[in-house]
């Protein structure tokens, strides 16, 4: 298996494959059955192989069951061999750890089976048996090895939550995503392995920075100065950036709670940041991270999930916290909650409207989205709930009523301003981390973070494609 920057795997063929003119690897003689030799199928001559074999071992197809069973066993075995002293190749990145279990030697050939075990004796059904016993079954899958194609092993370890995906910056799970100000090729993204930068839009394998012990979980830049980055971890802090991302330094003087759950930044003052923590509430920088404070008088419940800030009017700041929502207008001199309001539910996710600021969403469990007209003050349910787990949202820049919701069930969309939503793609993922547009692009492009690794949509989520190196 081929191994890249910050924990991209890839598929690279095994050499012998071409130098064989196409023969597979399987064939090779070392691996072969005593009496077969390594015969390219290309060729026409005497050989050993019948023509549905060569035409098969070349196809990487399974035979015809009314052909001859023990030539085609052989051949299955050879492959099987093949699979296994490949292990580290490819066989490593293919199957899950315990796919084969047992070895090749507790598999008895099909012609020393009792004639009532052979395996093209049809059974009730009419079915052929399988030749080869359960145990090299892929349990999930069901997948029976030497019966299934090759470019299916394939797609099915593509489609398979792995632990490196395609469009992975690392670990197979992002968390957080940062855009460049002005250049939509640079993006940065933290994953389990550290924290990834890509400048040509994921196509260089999204490249390690460093921070791999760290796990990022929220990235923010400095609008004045895009190579000052900021990013918060769970349980290390705040690091910081000031080469763009070419070294980091830990910036937690007076952050008394290391948990960030939330990072934001001053859009008019880049040196004055906001950390929202899991229990400690919120605290604040005026010096670029050179020492932090805490703002949480009024704040009583200082469990944070989430943290907006108004680039309109900075000095106000919305949290997201388990017993509702809480709104400062003096940048964290004070923070009030109205009992009326958003209040006594878990609020997950904040987000303002990019168009209207005083347009305010927010994700509650179990009571699915929120709406808010005049900052905070009144919140309108939608018509129908979104009862999945919801864990990031995002308004369209292009159409304020396009709301998208990454759920532990994939990302759902709506188009009436929350009111009602409907699937918009990647049900498999069972972690939407984050959601963020890009609205330097035409139409916006909406990238995803979670298990998938870094995935993105301009078409609101019908077709999604991948930001790294596919898989070959």
């Amino acid at each position: 298996m081929k191994v890249t920057a910050c924990g991209k795997a890839g598929i690279d063929a095994p050499d012998n494959v071409g130098a064989r003119n196409a023969v597979p690897a399987y064939l090779n003689a070392q691996l072969l059955p005593a009496g077969l030799t390594p015969t390219s199928p290309l060729r026409r001559s005497a050989k050993p192989y019948p023509t549905w074999l060569r035409v098969a071992a070349l196809a990487g197809t399974r035979a015809p069951w009314p052909l001859r069973a023990s030539a085609y066993n052989q051949h299955q075995a050879a492959k099987r061999r093949w699979m296994l002293a490949q292990g580290e190749t490819l066989g490593a990145h293919l199957l899950r750890p315990g796919a084969l279990q047992g070895t090749m030697e507790n598999h008895r050939p099909t012609d020393q089976l009792p004639s009532r075990q052979h395996p093209h004796r049809r059974g009730q059904s009419g079915r052929p048996k399988p030749a080869v016993p359960l145990r090299y079954r892929w349990s999930r899958l069901s997948w029976q090895m030497p019966f299934v194609s090759s470019w299916a092993v394939i797609l099915m370890a593509a489609a398979s939550p792995l632990p490196a995906q395609m469009g992975s910056p690392g670990g197979g799970e992002t968390q957080a995503i940062a855009l460049h100000p002005t250049d939509p090729n640079i993006i940065y993204a933290g994953a389990a392995k550290g924290l990834c930068k890509t400048t040509s839009g994921g196509k260089d394998n999204w490249p390690s920075t460093g921070l791999g012990n760290v796990s990022p979980r929220v990235i923010v830049l400095d609008p004045s100065n895009p190579d000052v980055i900021y990013t918060g971890t769970y349980e290390m802090g705040v690091y910081k950036s000031t080469d763009d991302a070419g070294s980091w330094q830990p910036m937690n003087n007076g952050l008394s709670n290391l948990r960030v759950r939330a990072l934001v930044v001053d859009p008019l003052e880049g040196s004055t940041l906001y950390a929202g923590t899991d229990g400690g509430g919120v605290f604040k920088t005026t010096d670029a991270g050179a020492s932090w404070r805490e703002v949480n008088a009024g704040l009583i419940d200082k469990t944070l999930r989430a943290l907006v800030i108004d680039p309109a009017t900075p000095a106000t700041l919305y949290a997201g916290t388990w017993h509702g929502t809480y709104k400062t207008i003096d940048g964290g001199q004070s923070w009030t909650a109205d009992p009326n309001g958003l209040y006594d539910v878990d609020v997950r996710a904040l987000v303002l409207d990019p168009t209207n600021s005083r347009i305010i969403y927010a994700a509650t469990s179990p009571r699915g989205v929120y709406r808010s007209t005049d900052g905070g003050i009144t919140w309108i349910p939608g018509r129908k709930v979104l009862s999945e787990d919801i864990l990031t949202l995002a308004v369209d820049p292009a159409d304020p009523l396009g709301i998208y919701a990454g759920t532990r069930a994939g990302v759902f969309r709506s188009s009436d301003g929350g009111d009602t939503f409907e699937p918009a793609g990647l049900r498999w993922s069972n972690r939407t981390w984050t959601l963020v547009f890009d609205a330097k692009t035409d139409p916006p492009t909406l990238y995803y973070g979670g298990e998938g690794g870094v995935l993105k949509t301009a078409n609101g989520g019908r077709w999604w494609d991948v930001t790294g190196p596919q898989r070959r």
